[in-house]
């Protein structure tokens, strides 16, 4: 799949080749709480990569079909290792600084670009793919980790478990910043969801049936079918 196709795939989302997952909340931090299948799994799945210690890739991107702002931290480790560092970014609001494809949130009724996870300037791909996730916060400030896209501190609002939905203006600074919803966060595993080499997709929707009235859905598409940006902000 072209890098093109894969955006006109986030605009108009066709049938995809991959597995589906209504993601009804967010899933405990370590793959134990999943179960012992999921466990084994994730657990046992290849990282992929072609010579020992290297990794396969990741992307990821998102689609808010709802009319609210998202605003979310979301990122990727091993969370075995208690000392694998996230990487990691954010859908913020600062309205200092220059809006580009993260600042100024997910904005409602959008879609993101491919964002693939990068480490030392190459591919990652870690167990976990985490929204929101309180392990993966704790994580990125007990190693005061930087964002991946622009490799500055994370925004502290932005900073929080679970994804924040806004109807507010950029500049109100009197309304939360989840004054529609905040809904729970959304850990995902490698092996037992995804694989390696995949695009993950999130879509958000609004759902009265769902948890915090947003349902959440993931599919992915396979590394066969995909091709990678090298700018993780393309």
């Amino acid at each position: 799949m072209t890098r093109d196709r894969a955006r006109r795939l986030l605009l108009y989302r066709p049938a995809v080749v991959g597995t589906v997952l209504w993601v009804l909340g967010g899933l405990a931090g370590m793959p134990g709480c999943t179960g012992a299948y999921e466990a084994f799994l994730n657990n046992t799945a290849s990282l992929g990569g072609s010579t020992p210690g290297q990794r396969g890739s990741l992307a990821v991107a998102f689609i808010n079909r709802t009319p609210y702002r998202a605003v979310f931290t979301f990122g990727t480790y091993d969370p075995q290792d208690e000392n694998s560092v996230p990487i990691f970014s954010q859908f913020y609001v600062d309205p200092i600084r220059t809006p580009d494809g993260f600042n100024r949130g997910l904005e409602g009724n959008e879609s993101s670009g491919v964002i693939s996870f990068l480490s030392g300037g190459r591919a990652f791909c870690g167990r976990m793919l985490s929204l929101g996730g309180e392990e993966m916060i704790r994580r990125i400030r007990s190693f005061n980790a930087t964002r991946l896209n622009d490799g500055v501190a994370p925004d502290a609002a932005a900073l929080k478990p679970g994804i924040a939905f806004s109807g507010k203006p950029i500049d109100d600074t009197t309304a939360p910043p989840d004054d529609f919803a905040r809904r729970d966060a959304v850990d995902t595993l490698q092996g037992a969801s995804y694989p390696c080499g995949a695009l993950v997709i999130y879509t958000f929707e609004v759902d009265p049936q769902a948890p915090q009235g947003i349902r959440i859905d993931m599919e992915f598409i396979p590394e066969d079918q995909t091709v990678y940006p090298s700018n993780p902000q393309q």
